[in-house]
Formats: C-alpha cells, structure tokens, sequence
C-alpha cells in the first residue's frame, strides 16, 4: 500500500507518517532503495488509526510508543495520561481562580506569625533536588512515592526546603514518619498556617522570611507540614502549617 493511500485510508497525513518513521514510532513494511517510497501492509493500519486516535486525545507520542510496544499496557499508559490531564485542568482551573481574585482586586493574603516548639520526630527521609516551577508537582510526586515505598511510613509527613522558593535549584527533603528512622530534634520554630492550593504557598514563604528580617531573627529552612491530604480536599481547602526553624 503506498504512503498517499496508506494516509488516506487511516486518516493520518503523509508528513505524519514520514516523522512516525524517523522517530522509529511506525515504520514502513518496506521502502524502495531506488526510489526511497514507503510502502505499508494491510496490519499496519490498526497501528497507525491508534496513533490517530490517541494523538486527537494529546497523548505523548513517548506513550503511545508504549502502547504499540506492548498493548497490555494501554488500560495503565491511558489511566496516567488521563490523571495527567485532570491535574492539568485543576492547575489551569487555580489559575483562572487566581486570575478572578485579582481582578476583583481581592487583598493580599495576610497570615498571623506565632511561635511554637515542634516535638521531636522520627522520620525516614528521601533527598532530591527541584526547582521553584516544578517544586509543585515534585513535592506531591515525592510525598507519594515516600508514602507508598518507605517500609512503616506514614504521615504527618513535612517537606524541608533548603533554598529560597525563588531559587533557580532547591534541594528538598521529604521526611516520613516511622517507627524506626533517624530523630530530629524537638524544634522551636515560627508558624504560619496556609489555607489554600500549594501553589500559593510562596506567599507564606515571604511572610515568615519577611518577619525573620524585620526580628533580625537567624533562620533555618522552610519546613512544610502537610496537615490534610489532597486527594480528599479541595485546593482551596488544603492546610499546610509552614514553619522557619529559629537557629
């Protein structure tokens, strides 16, 4: 089958077809040495209509390399695109949200600074390094990954950022609750309780940096304590106590 049928009868274009066999994602059933025509079989086109179909979906064509590679593992690969794009539609939903507030020229979010002495904790931690437009979806990626794969972890879980938000690289750490693990010391610290989406917790950053200068106060990291779970509150109901370790 030419590639001029072959695009017509499984509605993709020629040029598609030509990037789908550079890339190695669908390759001819033969090319002409002479001419350098790409020929397609028959059993080629129910590949080539799920390549269709899925990219009409925005599906990474890397996912749907998958897919073809091993068809078991569409219920799965489809599954996570379609997490992917429901927090894709609640990022964009904040934003719309964030934009209204504006608009309506809503005041600054304002937070109340107190003091407390955090309780010494057991807790088994996990290192990586983010940045301050991933550190969103990295921290929730890693609380996660820390929860289900730390033996004996549990919550309350904090995440210790050891850079400033607005840093280009952040080392984080996300330190899980255990029976058996390292101890850190029982803390006194300055509280802010943030209510609201994570991504607005930078305003919570600022305020505890501000209060720590304004008390030439030495400080240490930023501490996240995750108070309610995500996956059970709305954005705007979400409670995360912020805490700056006083040196």
């Amino acid at each position: 089958m030419s590639i001029g049928r072959f695009a017509r009868a499984t509605r993709l274009t020629v040029k598609a077809l030509r990037h789908y066999d550079e890339i190695g994602l669908l390759r001819p059933a033969s090319i002409d040495r002479r001419t350098g025509y790409r020929s397609y079989a028959p059993e080629q086109v129910r590949d080539a209509v799920t390549i269709a179909t899925l990219r009409a979906l925005d599906v990474p064509l890397a996912t749907i390399a998958k897919v073809l590679r091993d068809p078991r593992s569409m219920q799965a690969a489809l599954e996570a695109e379609k997490a992917r794009i429901e927090r894709e539609i609640a990022d964009r939903q904040r934003a719309v949200r964030g934009l209204d507030r504006v608009m309506r020229g809503a005041a600054p979010i304002t937070y109340e600074v107190s003091l407390r002495t955090e309780p010494a904790r057991c807790v088994a931690i996990v290192r990586a390094t983010t940045s301050a437009e991933d550190l969103e979806a990295d921290t929730t990626r890693l609380v996660r990954e820390s929860l289900a794969t730390v033996p004996g972890a549990r919550d309350p879980v904090m995440a210790i950022l050891h850079a400033s938000i607005d840093d280009e690289t952040i080392p984080i750490e996300i330190a899980v609750t255990v029976d058996d693990g390292i101890t850190m010391p029982a803390t006194r610290c300055a509280l802010v309780r943030h209510v609201g989406p994570y991504s607005e917790l930078a305003h919570a950053h600022h305020a505890l940096w501000a209060w720590a200068d304004a008390n030439d106060v030495p400080a240490g990291p930023i501490r996240e304590i995750y108070v309610n779970d995500p996956d059970e509150v709305a954005p705007d109901a979400l409670v995360t106590d912020v805490l700056l370790p006083l040196a």
